[in-house]
């Protein structure tokens, strides 16, 4: 219990929940406790059109940065809100520090199709891979997977050419479509 005699409990963040500034607007009491990784899963955007939001994905192979925060109990309610269609679920987080902890996330348990993300969802999440010093090319790559499935997955398979640099000829992409100057994304502090 915290010094006011509130129950406090573990949440991990993989989303909108990096941001601490969001995450203080939803959570003033909110704690950082660290940040680590959740092993055997990748991120990918699902949803529906614009309410796409960064889901776990398992993969063996990879891992997820996140953020562990102690929260109020009775402000574990206001995620589900806004974890919409999701589960609380605990997961075992392997913090930076070496230390292992159990903390609830939210994983949706829906079959949400691959969708894109709105921009200004990208760049609260993007900001909080800035403030908890996370590679910000993980989020990129997220970006790019999911644009990959979303534009080149249909009902009867693979289309034969599944972006405008296939269709001109296979050239080599030469400019980063996750730039941040495209998205209008500023570094929290210059």
């Amino acid at each position: 219990m915290s010094e006011n005699n509130t129950p406090r409990t573990l949440y991990v963040a993989y989303g909108k929940g990096l941001n601490i500034r969001e995450m203080k607007r939803h959570c003033p009491d909110a704690e950082l406790v660290g940040t680590g990784e959740i092993d055997g899963q990748e991120l990918r955007f699902k949803g529906i059109a614009q309410y796409s939001y960064l889901t776990l994905c398992p993969n063996k192979e990879s891992s997820v940065p996140v953020a562990v925060w102690k929260i109020r109990e009775e402000d574990a309610d206001k995620f589900k809100k806004v974890e919409n269609g999701s589960s609380k679920k605990p997961f075992s987080v392997r913090l930076d520090n070496g230390y292992t902890v159990n903390a609830f996330g939210f994983y949706s348990e829906h079959e949400y199709s691959i969708a894109m993300p709105a921009k200004r969802y990208f760049q609260e999440v993007y900001q909080g891979y800035v403030d908890n010093g996370f590679d910000t090319q993980i989020l990129h790559d997220a970006l790019i997977n999911t644009t990959h499935e979303f534009y080149t997955k249909t009902k009867d398979g693979w289309l034969e050419f599944s972006t405008p640099y296939e269709q001109a000829g296979n050239e080599e992409i030469t400019e980063n479509p996750c730039d941040e100057n495209q998205l209008g994304i500023k570094p929290a502090m210059q």
